[in-house]
């Protein structure tokens, strides 16, 4: 669903983005957020993009096959090479994807996804060495990054406290609170909660407005909650 909310926005609305400060690492911030306030971290995942010459694309897949098993597809539209999931030290999975647009529709792009079910300082030292080899083999400070991670809470929290929580520690500013009335689970209530903190350069701007985090929470019907942190905006890579 976070993927279709982002295309729907891509459509409607103009986006501005702006590349993250290099100094800064979003999914650390939010760790960092989530061990300070007791939570615990069930899921992550951080999807990097860059846009690439053809060249610069083909050369990307020709070293990608002398290192891992590459596999390709393609439809009318696109050709897809991507490897298998790789794991890294037991503590995180890293896939690589290059995308070549056939017929000049578009240019191609590399997408790197980094998933991991559980967080701490080794799984971060890990995390932090692979994205400087990355930035250093494969992306030009063009990239775009987005960043989620998913918790749940160890202690019995009220819902709005979190909320309020997260808006204080990361200084949220233009703060929107939306319903999902598509949902028709019995008993079940999910919500967005969108705002922007100045600590990050990374963000889109709709309709002028500056966005770069968005929390869903997910209530179930014996009053457990479900977060999933993210910026600038949730989407899910497979």
């Amino acid at each position: 669903m976070w993927k279709i909310l982002f295309i729907v926005l891509i459509l409607l609305f103009p986006i501005n983005t702006m590349a993250k400060s290099p100094a800064t690492d979003e999914l650390v911030d939010i760790a960092e957020f989530a061990k300070n306030n007791r939570l615990t971290i069930e899921e992550w995942q951080v999807i990097i993009k860059e846009q690439l010459e053809e060249n610069t694309a083909i050369n990307i897949v020709d070293n990608l096959k002398n290192s891992y098993k590459v596999t390709m597809s393609e439809d009318e539209n696109i050709i897809q090479y991507q490897t298998e999931a790789t794991q890294i030290e037991d503590a995180f999975t890293i896939t690589y994807r290059v995308l070549l647009p056939k017929n000049n529709l578009g240019h191609p792009e590399l997408i790197v996804i980094l998933d991991g079910y559980f967080w701490d300082e080794f799984v971060m030292e890990l995390y932090q060495a692979k994205i400087d080899s990355l930035n250093k083999s494969y992306f030009s400070e063009k990239e775009r990054t987005f960043s989620w991670l998913k918790v749940k809470q160890d202690d019995i929290i009220v819902n709005n406290t979190l909320i309020d929580e997260i808006i204080d520690y990361f200084d949220l500013q233009e703060v929107e609170t939306q319903l999902d009335l598509t949902n028709n689970t019995k008993g079940v209530i999910k919500k967005f909660i969108y705002g922007y903190t100045p600590l990050w350069d990374n963000k889109i701007t709709i309709n002028n407005i500056a966005n770069n985090i968005q929390v869903a929470s997910t209530e179930d019907e014996k009053g457990n909650t479900e977060y999933i942190i993210g910026t600038p905006i949730l989407i899910h890579e497979y």
